[in-house]
């Protein structure tokens, strides 16, 4: 009796260490490609600010420095908008690769109790 409870036991604990294994996975993929994406909006700014010297060392008149300026912002923007959405994307995988971790550890907990409970009622 004593060597099935051991058993489930077993069991149990090796799938909470295998899904804490993935999760820190999912954890450091995802950090990784949002750090990605932060260094790239930090590299926006330091060449923007490159850019607003040169547009100062430049400046011939006020109409074509504001529409320089204005170039400037719309280009920040896209950038950002598009480092938002691929921050949205990447959040989105990650909640459902957890998803599926969290259904499959569900999943194989339930297993393996159904399957101590059979052993116990037998």
């Amino acid at each position: 009796m004593y060597e099935e409870f051991y058993s489930v036991v077993n069991r149990l604990d090796q799938n909470v260490f295998d899904a804490a294994k993935q999760l820190v996975d999912i954890n450091a993929q995802t950090y990784e490609k949002l750090l990605k994406n932060q260094i790239k909006v930090a590299g926006l700014y330091m060449e923007g600010g490159a850019r607003q010297v040169e547009l100062v060392h430049d400046f011939k008149s006020p109409a074509g420095y504001m529409a320089s300026q204005a170039e400037l912002a719309r280009q920040y923007a896209e950038t950002v908008s598009t480092v938002t959405k691929q921050n949205l994307e990447v959040m989105a995988e990650a909640r459902n690769e957890l998803k599926e971790c969290f259904e499959k550890g569900v999943a194989e907990a339930a297993n393996v109790v159904s399957v101590a409970g059979v052993k116990k009622a037998a």
